[in-house]
């Protein structure tokens, strides 16, 4: 279930699954209460989060929300906050939409299920997102940065360690396959990223 609130000043508006709900009139001196105190996410909440987000705009439709219910674009410039919490590990959740905010501490943390699920492995006859073409000198050593990401675009801190790559030589006389794991080819670099060594 998504749910949202937004605020622009002088109306609340609540939204369930993307559609609008109720709206509530309240001023602003009621409703903004300067604090230095950490800002808590689901606290009182029974039940899992499965990721937060805060913009910088309000938003006063079911039309204006429907984009937000859906896979979040993590380079909206109006999105400030986004954590997305199925990393698996760890008590950090990275905030992966700006600079300016700190990740979020997780107290007590249940990881929740991937929701959009994960590409599945490049084929001879499949292509997906991260099937990409790289151009090398033959006989020198390459590098090549590899991001694994789910549906949503997240990046995936674990799993997505096994790389087939393919080695095509000069028109295509010479083709080789690889299959690079982390700790053979494979260097996990920590933030869903790896790089891989080709020679």
């Amino acid at each position: 279930q998504h749910v949202a609130v937004s605020y622009d000043g002088k109306t609340m508006s609540f939204f369930v699954n993307g559609v609008l709900t109720e709206q509530k009139v309240f001023s602003r001196e009621a409703m903004i209460v300067p604090t230095d105190g950490d800002f808590v996410v689901g606290g009182g909440f029974s039940g899992l989060l499965y990721d937060f987000a805060v913009y910088n705009k309000a938003v006063a439709t079911t039309a204006e929300m429907k984009p937000i219910t859906e896979c979040l674009p993590r380079t909206d410039s109006d999105l400030s906050v986004y954590l997305s919490l199925n990393e698996g590990t760890g008590t950090y959740a990275d905030n992966v939409a700006s600079d300016h905010f700190l990740d979020a501490t997780l107290v007590k943390p249940a990881w929740v299920p991937n929701v959009c699920g994960h590409y599945k492995a490049s084929s001879a006859t499949t292509k997906v997102i991260g099937t990409a073409l790289t151009r090398m000198i033959a006989g020198q050593c390459g590098l090549v940065t590899i991001a694994a990401h789910d549906k949503c675009g997240s990046k995936m801190k674990s799993g997505g360690d096994g790389f087939t790559i393919e080695i095509i030589g000069p028109l295509h006389v010479h083709t080789e396959m690889k299959i690079l794991n982390v700790g053979d080819g494979i260097t996990d670099l920590g933030d869903g990223s790896y790089l891989a060594n080709i020679t």
